[in-house]
C-alpha cells in the first residue's frame, strides 16, 4: 500500500513538474513558422481578446513582426492572433491597423510569463496591393489588447 502511495505521488509531481510554465503557447509552439495575421473587414467581424498583457518589444524583419510579451499564467493555453484592417489610411505613406489579441482562456495563475511571438505580414501586402498599385512601403499602427490608441512610434513596413 505504501509503494502504491509513492507511485501515486511520484507520478503527481511529474505530471506537474511536466508541465512548462515557460511556454504557454503550446498550441501554436510545435512549429517553427509564423502565424499569418488574419484580415477582417470591420472590427464588429472579429471577437478581439484583450487579456492583459506587456508588449516589452516590437519588431519587424523581412515581412515578419515579433513580440515580445509578459503576462500572468501558467495554468491554460493561452492562444495570441495577429489582426489587419483590410481598409487603409490613405497617407503618405499609407498606413495599415493591426491588432494584437491575447486570449487567456480563464487562466487565473499568476506565474509571470514571457514568449516571443511571429507573425507574418504576407496576406496584410496581399490585401493591400490587390487594391493598391504602388507597392509599398507602409506605417503599421499597431494596437496591444483592448487598446484605443496605437503603440507609437509607428513601425515602417517595407515590401
Amino acid at each position: 500500500m505504501r509503494s502504491l502511495a509513492l507511485t501515486l505521488t511520484a507520478l503527481v509531481v511529474m505530471t506537474l513538474a511536466g508541465c512548462d510554465v515557460g511556454d504557454p503557447c503550446r498550441t501554436r509552439c510545435d512549429s517553427n513558422d509564423p502565424q499569418d495575421i488574419i484580415i477582417f473587414d470591420a472590427l464588429d467581424d472579429v471577437d478581439l481578446y484583450a487579456d492583459d498583457l506587456t508588449i516589452k518589444e516590437i519588431g519587424l524583419a523581412g515581412g515578419i513582426l515579433y513580440f515580445k510579451v509578459e503576462y500572468a499564467g501558467g495554468c491554460r493555453d493561452h492562444r495570441f492572433d495577429l489582426y489587419g484592417l483590410n481598409a487603409f489610411l490613405e497617407s503618405d505613406p499609407p498606413q495599415a491597423s493591426v491588432y494584437l489579441s491575447h486570449n487567456a482562456d480563464g487562466d487565473d495563475c499568476e506565474a509571470i510569463i514571457t514568449s516571443e511571438l511571429e507573425f507574418s505580414l504576407v496576406p496584410l501586402k496581399e490585401e493591400y496591393e490587390r487594391g493598391h498599385d504602388d507597392g509599398g512601403p507602409m506605417l503599421l499602427r499597431i494596437f496591444a489588447p483592448g487598446a484605443t490608441v496605437p503603440i507609437q512610434p509607428l513601425l515602417l513596413y517595407t515590401f
